[in-house]
């Protein structure tokens, strides 16, 4: 068990009358997720479900923890090189994805004097210590939905950087040519809750392939601590995966 396990415990405590996801299905995760940190198991969290007013009054929380937490943001930095399409249109599209509204929340460390700032989403995996597997599938399925959508704009209004990235930035809608990528990350997400309830994460297909994998592995380590901690906790972490895969089946 952890070294930290008492202060996690307390912190857990602490945290009863606040929603750090807004009350939705990975409200559990999220707390999870903090408490990872707290016990001394994961240097960093992010959290990113709860709503703009509800952040101040979590991040004040934090803080009065002993937590180090600030607002954080992560921004769109993944390299991607679509056939055919200019070098300069590509670049516009890649400015235009880092001004539009980047991924935000609040960064969590043990450590203090930590301060988050931007962090960039090619790399934010290793952050968050994911397997480096399912980071990379991660990150592959990102860099295929931007290649898909920059070549639909191209299709739709030529290759010209300026108009591309106006596109962009207004938030023009176009049909790209496969959404498959989508679809197969979809499933690994409910096939991930359905193994591996534990995890805070998406696994990649070789981790869901084997009960040995990190995924597996984080996923044993996670359930301990959160049997430790509370078998309320327990309770949830497994009640929000369960909601979370009967929503899609009603879906």
């Amino acid at each position: 068990m952890p070294q930290d396990l008492e202060q996690a415990r307390g912190i857990y405590r602490a945290i009863r009358d606040l929603w750090l996801a807004g009350g939705g299905g990975l409200e559990a995760h999220d707390r999870l997720a903090l408490l990872t940190v707290a016990a001394g198991m994961r240097p960093f969290a992010f959290l990113s479900y709860m709503s703009h007013e509800e952040q101040p009054a979590i991040l004040d929380k934090l803080l009065s923890l002993g937590l180090t937490a600030s607002p954080c943001s992560v921004v769109f930095d993944i390299e991607i090189s679509p056939e055919g399409i200019s070098r300069a249109t590509v670049e516009a599209y890649t400015r235009a994805e880092r001004q539009r509204s980047p991924l935000k929340g609040i960064g969590v460390w043990k450590e203090p004097g930590k301060s988050c700032g931007r962090f960039g989403m090619g790399s934010f995996g290793q952050e968050l210590q994911y397997p480096r597997c399912c980071e990379a599938m991660e990150v592959g399925t990102k860099r295929r939905d931007h290649e898909l959508f920059l070549t639909a704009i191209v299709e739709a209004e030529g290759d010209d950087a300026a108009i591309v990235e106006q596109a962009r930035l207004e938030r023009r809608e176009y049909e790209k040519a496969s959404y498959d990528h989508c679809r197969e990350w979809n499933e690994r997400f409910y096939e991930t809750l359905s193994q591996y309830p534990f995890v805070l994460h998406a696994a990649c297909g070789t981790c869901l392939r084997s009960k040995e994998s990190p995924t597996a592995i984080l996923n044993r380590r996670y359930e301990e601590l959160a049997l430790a901690i509370s078998d309320e906790l327990h309770l949830m972490v497994r009640w929000g995966a369960q909601a979370l895969l009967r929503s899609r089946d009603r879906d």
